[in-house]
């Protein structure tokens, strides 16, 4: 099981990333809430949405199984606001 966070900041497109604890993604450690240990990214998420309702995974640690689980696309945008 891995640690998950999302970040405060939301990305460009008004979502909030959720990230495996180690994704390089996610890199200022006071700007993130932590979500639990998830066996898969689509539980953190679920988790993550009680925060904020447009939260998302992030397309590099997060996708092992959201896309066949959810059988829809992740949003994702390396940009975010800092």
């Amino acid at each position: 099981m891995a640690k998950y966070y999302v970040r405060i900041k939301p990305q460009f497109n008004g979502t909030h990333a959720v990230h495996k604890e180690n994704c390089p993604f996610l890199q200022d450690q006071s700007k993130k809430i932590y979500l639990g240990e998830y066996i898969d990214g689509s539980d953190a998420i679920f988790e993550a949405k009680k925060y904020f309702s447009h939260s998302n995974g992030c397309i590099f640690c997060t996708t092992e199984r959201l896309l066949i689980k959810n059988n829809h696309f992740i949003e994702w945008n390396m940009f975010s606001y800092s």
